[in-house]
């Protein structure tokens, strides 16, 4: 099981049976003996856990660390709180990632914290050598907070959403 250390959280890779609990709703991965947050899994994470499923099960086993969900735990109550993830391998030298927090662990800082180290992880990887976040809510202020602390920049803007990136050269190896 690959996991990656934070001073507050533990990211585990799910494998596949674990993302397959997960839509069946049940809140211990007895697999990687945590707890889940009941509100973790809502309709859209539900979809993307189905489509996580799907690409990885076309995927060689190498590559589902890029496809599937990481689970964010909080080490003080060793209870999954989040998932983030890349949204496939990279491309032409990008991958777009993608998170989500239970609503009683945002605003604690612990997003930025989880996606920091998750592209500390990605960008040891050569084919990887820019972030992305596209189509962020412009409403979605949070998320933006998150994107800027992580040293991403704005590369493109419209009235309802915006485009993000990371650069490996440009990426401080922390949260700021």
């Amino acid at each position: 099981m690959l996991s990656l250390l934070t001073p507050r959280l533990r990211l585990i890779l799910l494998a596949p049976i674990d993302l397959a609990a997960l839509l069946r709703g049940e809140l211990a991965l007895r697999a990687i003996g945590v707890e889940i947050a009941t509100d973790l899994v809502d309709l859209p994470v539900e979809r993307a856990i189905r489509a996580k499923l799907g690409k990885m099960e076309r995927a060689p086993a190498a590559d589902h660390p890029w496809l599937s969900y990481w689970l964010m735990v909080l080490r003080s109550e060793d209870r999954g709180i989040g998932l983030l993830g890349f949204k496939g391998v990279p491309s032409e030298g990008e991958v777009e990632i993608g998170y989500g927090i239970v609503s009683s662990q945002r605003a604690r800082g612990l997003t930025t914290e989880a996606a920091a180290r998750l592209i500390e992880w990605a960008f040891l990887d050569p084919r990887c050598r820019a972030v992305t976040a596209v189509g962020v809510l412009e409403d979605n202020v949070a998320s933006a907070r998150v994107l800027a602390k992580l040293g991403m920049r704005r590369i493109r803007q419209d009235a309802d959403r915006s485009d993000w990136r990371l650069d490996a050269d440009g990426f401080p190896g922390r949260a700021r």
